[in-house]
């Protein structure tokens, strides 16, 4: 993650990353230790038996935990590992909102 300070900051970065811009991720909320993130599940996404791939989950919740943690820690936070356990496939337009 890069600097960003307020929300307007948080959301140019997010704009600025590829693969974030790829996702279809937007910053709805920032600062203070937190973030919160949105994504809507695109055909892209999916993987061969229609669900969404563990993977487009994963990178949304790994950049919601950068973003928290560089509110509070600075631009060069990084995610050091994530567990994730999955309850049930999400599908194409399911919606995400991830805070962390």
């Amino acid at each position: 993650m890069t600097d960003a300070n307020s929300l307007a900051d948080a959301k140019s970065v997010a704009l600025a990353q590829p693969f974030t811009r790829f996702l279809g991720v937007a910053v709805i909320e920032f600062g203070a230790g937190k973030a919160v993130l949105h994504m809507e599940a695109r055909k892209a996404h999916l993987q061969h038996r229609g669900m969404v791939h563990g993977g487009v989950i994963a990178a949304l919740i790994d950049t919601a935990i950068a973003f928290a943690a560089g509110s509070r820690m600075g631009p060069h936070v990084l995610t050091d590992g994530v567990t994730i356990n999955f309850v049930k496939p999400a599908r194409e337009e399911s919606e995400f909102v991830r805070r962390g």
